[in-house]
């Protein structure tokens, strides 16, 4: 029947199509604020009865066109994995998978993009390096407690994981966390998510508190701290949380936890200044693996936007140019502790490595490590920064 039109959200209310008082012909193809337009194709026309979308209590095959979640089911709103919506995978809707149970909660296995990355990882994903391997088992094994929190589910977090990490991924973290869904995950109450059990990747029952580290579904920062505070024995436990997501992971992390962040930005690789290590005196051992071998600039930096972090203003008249930093440069040192381009970036660090972090007492370019992007750095031609 073709690829299915996008669901808009509606009204609960009366006055809405198909409820007790709206003046709306009820079944009437087309009518003002219908969700769809036309009628349906494979619905009978006419009044609304049973089989049609707006009835509550409908029975909805999983695999057609409207699944839980669609206008008139129990779920109420339209199911942001919906078709068409925001937030579902690219394409028309695509049968669910046998072999996972339920549209809501497996919405990753609907679509083009995740059965793609499922049937062929090696298509997508690295392998990650064994140098980050190691440090993540040397952290381990100082007596750091390691924690994933990812918003994938399940399933999907455990075919990255094995594909990435190996098989034994498990035993390179204390805590992992699926479906998060960050950045509710930091701004939410227990009562709003608690965390869940997990069978066979199905979430189980709600729990009021986590006693032990393990494998959770959904959740808040407010118990996971708790937890932490039980396995540390500290009243105060610091956490340094990593992330490559302004809006999911470090805005969040730091702004309702505020938890230490190490924001990952792939643009440092794009607009990389070119910097000489400054602790000469330093031994080998304290220098990182981008501190001495320049990288080849890679793909990031758009001719079209130009520098990620900073934007040139035109002068007026004879008036020099200037420069000012991105909206997103300004966030990157407000709420990151530092900025790096890769997890490699520090794995050959010591543990004790001291870095220089973004402060209001450090100059706006002090915590990206290994160096600035050269966009941030003076030069003879530039203008002055702001």
């Amino acid at each position: 029947m073709g690829p299915l039109k996008p669901f808009v959200e509606m009204p609960a209310g009366p006055g809405s199509p198909g409820a007790p008082g709206s003046p709306l012909a009820p079944g009437a193809p087309g009518r003002p604020g219908g969700p769809m337009g036309p009628l349906i194709p494979g619905i009978p026309e006419g009044p609304l009865g049973p089989g049609s979308p707006l009835v509550p209590g409908t029975p909805l095959a999983p695999c057609g066109p409207i699944g839980p979640g669609s206008p008139g089911s129990p779920a109420g709103p339209v199911s942001p994995f919906a078709p068409g919506r925001p937030g579902c995978p690219l394409g028309p809707a695509r049968p669910c998978s046998p072999g996972y149970p339920g549209f809501p909660s497996n919405p990753e296995d609907c679509g083009m993009y995740f059965p793609e990355v499922k049937n062929h990882p090696d298509k997508y994903l690295q392998r990650c390096p064994e140098s980050v391997k190691k440090w993540l088992k040397q952290l381990k094994n100082a007596g750091k407690i390691l924690l994933l929190i990812t918003s994938s589910h399940s399933d999907y977090c455990r075919l990255l994981c094995e594909h990435v990490l190996g098989n034994d991924f498990e035993e390179y973290f204390d805590i992992l966390i699926t479906n998060a869904l960050k950045p509710g995950f930091f701004s939410l109450t227990p009562n709003q998510r608690p965390f869940r059990t997990l069978e066979n990747d199905e979430e189980q029952e709600a729990l009021l508190s986590l006693d032990k580290p393990g494998w959770y579904s959904q959740g808040n920062a407010i118990q996971l701290y708790d937890l932490l505070k039980k396995m540390t024995g500290k009243l105060d436990p610091k956490v340094v949380y990593f992330g490559d997501s302004m809006h999911s992971d470090i805005f969040p992390a730091r702004h309702y936890s505020n938890w230490e962040t190490v924001f990952i930005l792939e643009e440092l690789l794009g607009d990389k200044g070119i910097v000489p290590a400054k602790a000469e005196s330093e031994p080998l051992e304290k220098k990182g693996k981008y501190e001495e071998d320049q990288l080849k600039v890679p793909y990031f930096v758009s001719k079209q936007w130009g520098s990620f972090f900073m934007d040139r203003l035109p002068g007026l008249e004879n008036a020099e140019e200037t420069f000012v930093p991105t909206w997103s440069c300004k966030c990157i040192s407000t709420y990151s502790t530092i900025a790096i381009p890769s997890l490699e970036a520090i794995a050959d660090l010591p543990l004790d490595y001291r870095f220089t972090r973004f402060s209001s007492n450090n100059s706006a370019t002090a915590g990206y490590y290994p160096s600035p992007p050269r966009a941030l750095l003076p030069s003879e031609d530039s203008a002055m920064v702001k």
